[in-house]
């Protein structure tokens, strides 16, 4: 039986997550080998078959059927707090830590994401020009409006000394009461953030990337429309061990990441380099139809995938 999803799950490739449908047999796909390293395969066979009336798993959102095997974490004792996991799975791993078929999981059980090393994510530059541009580029995805000319005044300094210095045009203007003012910026010179240029950065651009996201509100709100920026915040905080939780309200996305790099917060967890998250949602959909993929990679092993390491 053929291990199929729909084509809008989103696959880790040499050139940035892809969905599924849009993958070619030009692109590399990003495998867990025996050893547990990480490595880019090659592509053996891409399926595309049409079904009607096909019983799939909705699991967060992803359509796969039950051949399909998830890295997950099951049989958690159900009184176990959040913070005593990692101290019960030094003694339970092997005993929880498994590929699951996505139906026997259930809203119980965590899936697992692994979590940026310098050896995985590399840039030939780290200084502290691209440290300010990084912090520079995940203050561009938060709201630099109506910033308060007390409580953000570093915030302000910092922009404003950046556009100076990188001669990127913009203005300043204050608001009526003269404590809260907005940057109106020329947006044609400026670098902005990528899913290919985010999966190139080692753990110590990630980082400064995400403390501009987080320097003036934990909160972002971003169009619901706005899937790119939303993976971005998504990914950036995946891959420094952290799971975002985020609300879809009145057309807009509502994200709440943590105000600092924590591995441990309601929603997860880190242990054995992989952060773990709580399965919010699944369900069977007894009748779909429409296409799905298979892709089969030349060695076997597992891919990593939007929602964790699939087999």
């Amino acid at each position: 039986m053929l291990k199929l999803y729909k084509g809008d799950l989103l696959l880790f490739t040499n050139k940035g997550f892809k969905h599924v449908s849009e993958i070619t047999n030009n692109d590399l796909i990003l495998t867990l080998n025996q050893n547990g390293t990480f490595v880019f395969d090659e592509i053996d066979e891409i399926v595309k078959i049409y079904k009607k009336k096909y019983k799939l798993n909705k699991i967060d959102g992803y359509f796969l059927n039950d051949n399909i095997e998830l890295l997950s974490l099951k049989n958690i004792p159900l009184n176990t707090e959040l913070n005593e996991i990692s101290k019960y799975l030094d003694d339970y791993y092997k005993n929880c830590a498994s590929y699951t078929k996505i139906g026997e999981l259930s809203t119980f059980d965590y899936y697992g994401f692994p979590v940026a090393s310098n050896e995985t994510l590399k840039s030939d530059i780290d200084d502290l020009s691209l440290s300010k541009e990084m912090r520079f580029m995940g203050l561009l995805m938060t709201d630099l409006n109506d910033l308060d000319v007390n409580k953000h005044k570093e915030t302000i300094e910092f922009v404003t000394n950046y556009l100076t210095e990188n001669n990127i045009e913009f203005s300043i203007l204050e608001n009526e009461n003269k404590n809260l003012m907005n940057f109106k910026i020329d947006i044609s010179k400026l670098n902005i953030m990528t899913l290919n240029l985010l999966f190139s950065l080692n753990k110590k651009n990630l980082t400064d990337f995400y403390h501009g996201l987080v320097e003036v509100n934990r909160d972002i709100i971003i169009p619901q429309t706005d899937k790119s920026s939303f993976l971005i915040i998504k990914y950036t905080c995946l891959l420094l061990g952290m799971s975002i939780s985020a609300i879809f309200k009145e057309n807009k996305i509502i994200i709440k990441i943590p105000k600092k790099i924590t591995n441990m917060y309601y929603n997860y967890f880190n242990y054995n380099k992989i952060v773990w998250t709580k399965i919010r949602s699944i369900k069977k959909v007894p009748n779909y139809n429409g296409n799905l993929y298979f892709i089969k990679t030349k060695s076997g092993n597992p891919y990593l995938s939007d929602i964790g390491i699939i087999s």
